[in-house]
Parts: structure tokens; sequence; C-alpha cells
């Protein structure tokens, strides 16, 4: 009887031994498979930051483009106003400020 005791006892820890291995086993293809799709996903991200940089650049040069253009503008209104007042024009009471831009 003996024997029998020890064989359900050894029959037991090899069946606790091979659930713990498959456990271990499932558990690296999991973590394999996140891995893999955290990695494709950083690719993925890289993609778009680059496109997005891009794009950045792009505005980047345009808001150049307008605030020269806006300068111009104001410039031109500004010297318009110095011309009415210099002509002596009645009535023309603009008293706006053009920050710096002349």
């Amino acid at each position: 009887m003996d024997t029998v005791k020890g064989m359900k006892l050894s029959l037991g820890l090899v069946i606790a031994i091979l659930v713990q291995g498959f456990g271990a086993v499932w558990y690296a293809a999991q973590l394999d498979q996140t891995v893999s799709s955290t990695a494709s996903t950083v690719a993925s991200l890289e993609v778009t930051i680059g496109a997005l940089e891009v794009q950045i650049g792009e505005l980047e040069k345009k808001d150049v483009l307008i605030e020269n253009e806006m300068r111009t503008i104001m410039a031109d209104h500004q010297s318009f106003t110095e011309v009415l007042r210099s002509i002596g024009i009645t009535g023309y009471g603009d008293s706006r400020k053009y920050g710096s831009y002349d």
C-alpha cells in the first residue's frame, strides 16, 4: 500500500509539474505576441509621426508667409493713416495703433 500511495504522490507531482510547464509555455507565447504587437504599433506610430512632422514643417512655412503678408498690410495701413493725417483730412479719427508692424 505504501507503494501505491507513493505512486499517487509521484503521479500528482508529475501532473503538477506538467501543468506548470504548460502554463509557462502559454505565458511565454502570450508575452511574445504582446511584444510583437507592440513593436508593430510602435513602427506604425513612427510612420505617423514622420508624416506629421512633414505637415508641421509645411504649416510653419505657411505661417511665416502669412506673418510676412500681415506685416506688409499693417505697415501699408499705417502709411495710409499718416498720409491722411498729413494732408489734413478732417473728420478722420482713426486712432488705431498697429503694434510693431512698421
